[in-house]
């Protein structure tokens, strides 16, 4: 496993053209075109992953099922996001049709937080680009949606930036506060708050 850091801006999205200017003054290259991703986030029918990342907890994680539906013969990744004490990482792997069913249908079993259901469903357009070992994506058309529901949240006002580097000074040399505003943001944790649970 590798750590790695993040930083997450908000920005309006009436100022993307100053963004991509800036990624061009650095030379930012596009790691391929931009892509659609869905998400289904899973918790215990107390909301603790939610509450934990809300109060900062830690260890803490998220589960989801992630796709990439613009794709053709889209895969299907089963991901824990897990913050400790040490740093953050990422554990993804591909799982079967008939197992993302049976998830869907009967929830998922982590040794942490017990029985999870599928709670939310994330959606958002996302491109990506890189600057030597420092990763930037960019969100764009984010909607939520509660599992198994018609109640839903658009927001195409805002588009979320990322910086993700397992090195934190090549975020730091890259960072502008002038342009950026670092926030505190999760798409699981807004979705929750936005839907009104």
């Amino acid at each position: 496993m590798s750590f790695r850091f993040e930083e997450k801006f908000l920005i309006d999205i009436k100022n993307k053209n100053n963004l991509m200017k800036y990624l061009k003054n650095f030379n930012c290259k596009q790691l391929h075109p931009e892509r659609k991703i869905s998400s289904i986030y899973f918790d215990n029918f107390k909301k603790e992953m939610f509450s934990h990342s809300e109060e900062g907890l830690v260890p803490r994680k998220k589960l989801r099922i992630r796709k990439y539906p613009s794709q053709r013969n889209s895969k299907l990744f089963f991901e824990t996001k897990i913050n400790s004490v040490e740093g953050k990482y990422k554990i993804s792997k591909i799982i079967k049709n008939e197992d993302y069913i049976k998830f869907l249908k009967k929830g998922i079993f982590d040794k942490s937080y017990g029985a999870c259901e599928p709670q939310i469903e994330v959606g958002y357009k996302r491109e990506y680009y890189q600057l030597k070992n420092l990763r930037v994506t960019i969100d764009t058309d984010i909607k939520y949606k509660k599992f198994n529901s018609n109640i839903s949240f658009h927001n195409s006002n805002v588009l979320i930036c990322e910086f993700k580097s397992n090195d934190i000074k090549s975020i730091r040399n890259f960072y502008d506060s002038e342009i950026f505003t670092r926030v505190r943001i999760s798409k699981y944790c807004d979705a929750v708050e936005k839907l009104s649970y």
